[in-house]
């Protein structure tokens, strides 16, 4: 059903009665929306984009179809639907059993745990907490957080992920749990690093340490005052990959974005971007690496490298 709204849409986008009708099926069931979802997923895969946006300013325009959507969509829409929806639905169903705090699309938690410490989370994110007499430890489960420790000698605040623990001394720092990797970047005071396969490093307020997903460990200076300055929706880059900085960008946008072109993928791009607007931010690195913006609707952009 899901497939036939999607043929009919986009054959007659200007039919108000159309689009009144396809609200209601939207709103019958709790289910359409996530099956809407994944047609369109099957539809952007196959390389269907309606409009453009180009430049810095990120306006979106019309641009006329000149392929089949029909031939498309009964090809493939039925089979990407349900392999879709497990790719969204299995990992947050999974991660929610674990985690004793997480955070939306676009979502920036403050959470304050029971020794007096501060927790903030960035979007789509989750903790698990495990605080004992001899220890407290946090599990960052997925994505991005700062900590902001209270001080206790006798109890160590460790933070794991997937490929390193920080404990903190004292301290505010940032960790990262993402498909790039581990990273720890320090704010304010001292952590201590371990990683499995290089000795502890002790980071000061400035200093950052970087663990790919193979192991390998890199040394990095940072601005502290821009540690967590994503918690004012400011994301910055550094000669960061266009692909990490995309994947970052995903946390604030209530759709899908898709990133296409290894070329595209593997620049670097340095700046500061308002993601309060992720389609403005994604506009920006368009612009800037000379690429387009296409969007489908208002929840799924593509950024393309030709």
């Amino acid at each position: 059903m899901a497939a036939d709204w999607l043929v009919a849409l986009t054959d007659d986008p200007d039919d108000a009665d159309l689009r009144a009708h396809f609200a209601d099926w939207l709103n019958a069931d709790p289910d359409h929306p996530e099956h809407w979802k994944a047609v369109v997923r099957a539809y952007r895969a196959l390389g269907a984009v309606e409009y453009v946006a180009t430049g810095s300013s990120a306006k979106v325009t019309a641009l006329p179809a000149r392929r089949s959507r029909r031939t498309w969509i009964a090809a493939c829409a039925g089979a990407a639907m349900a392999a879709c929806l497990a790719v969204i639905a299995l990992p947050a169903l999974l991660q929610s059993m674990e985690a004793d705090f997480t955070s939306g699309t676009a979502e920036i938690r403050r959470i304050e745990l029971a020794d007096g410490s501060v927790v903030r989370l960035a979007p789509q994110s989750a903790i698990a907490v495990d605080f004992g007499p001899d220890g407290r430890r946090v599990t960052l489960l997925d994505g991005i957080a700062v900590f902001d420790v209270a001080p206790d000698r006798a109890r160590p605040f460790s933070v794991t992920a997937a490929q390193a623990t920080a404990t903190a001394i004292g301290t505010e720092f940032e960790v990262r749990r993402v498909d790039a990797g581990d990273s720890v970047a320090v704010r304010e005071g001292v952590v201590e690093v371990a990683t499995a396969q290089a000795a502890p490093a002790r980071l000061q307020a400035g200093q950052a340490v970087r663990v790919s997903p193979s192991g390998s460990v890199q040394r990095a200076t940072v601005i502290p005052a821009q540690v967590g300055l994503w918690a004012d929706r400011l994301v910055t880059a550094r000669e960061r990959p266009v692909a990490d900085l995309v994947a970052e960008i995903r946390r604030y946008y209530a759709g899908i974005i898709l990133l296409r072109g290894d070329a595209l993928a593997d620049q670097p791009v340095s700046g500061i971007f308002d993601v309060s607007d992720p389609a403005a931010a994604l506009g920006l690195i368009a612009a800037s690496q000379g690429a387009e913006l296409y969007a489908i609707s208002p929840w799924l952009l593509v950024l393309d490298g030709g």
